[in-house]
């Protein structure tokens, strides 16, 4: 009976974390990004081709983790990059539809809720790459923008793979109490960092040069 309570506990606040960081989005894109939500061909188009970009490039692990999770060569610089020149909204459907892809590609799941924090959701939170994009008195400094945008990306992606581990992984954990739960998800989950370091550096030279800022101002 206790094992039973101890799964529904466990389901119960699976869903709530879903629930939570969906919360967390549809205000990051309500008040983040007063573009219009229409797709207009040409963001459709770039869309299709920076989900392209990233699902080729998570081909190239540096390495992979046994429970699912990798370091890739930056393979989320072109959604991240599209997140800043459309918008955040935009970029969290983009984000969405790349997870969904990381799922057919390399799936880990054993739970419905773990399946929407560790792929759908977590990778939605690409769009936040854009966050900072139309920060005034910063038109000089797109590196800078870009860069803190990931790293917020970064830090929910982070959140929603912890919760996961959490609630649903915690038997891989070395003991049962909440403090190694805890500490072995925030642990394990620490790869999201390696993986956006890789974006972030190199995100951070493309933004540095003149002729690509031209280029998005011309998309635009």
């Amino acid at each position: 009976m206790f094992f039973n309570l101890l799964a529904k506990t466990q389901n119960l606040f699976l869903y709530l974390s879903v629930g939570a960081l969906i919360a967390v989005l549809a205000i990051c894109a309500l008040f983040f990004d007063k573009r219009a939500p229409k797709f207009s061909t040409k963001s459709i188009a770039y869309a299709a081709v920076c989900i392209a970009m990233s699902f080729a490039l998570s081909y190239v692990k540096i390495f992979t983790l046994p429970q699912g999770g990798s370091v890739t060569l930056a393979s989320l610089l072109p959604l991240c990059v599209y997140a800043y020149i459309f918008g955040v909204k935009k970029g969290i459907l983009a984000g969405t539809i790349y997870g969904l892809l990381q799922a057919v590609q390399n799936a880990f799941i054993v739970h419905p809720a773990q399946f929407l924090l560790d792929y759908p959701v977590a990778f939605a939170f690409i769009g936040l790459s854009g966050l900072f994009a139309k920060l005034k008195n910063t038109q000089k400094l797109p590196q800078i923008k870009f860069v803190l945008g990931a790293l917020v990306f970064s830090l929910f992606r982070y959140s929603a793979h912890v919760l996961s581990g959490v609630f649903a992984f915690s038997a891989y954990a070395l003991g049962s109490g909440a403090y190694e739960v805890w500490t072995y998800s925030l642990a394990y989950n620490s790869f999201v960092f390696a993986d956006i370091a890789f974006t972030a550096v190199l995100g951070a030279i493309v933004f540095s040069s003149k002729a690509f800022t031209k280029q998005i101002a011309n998309i635009l």
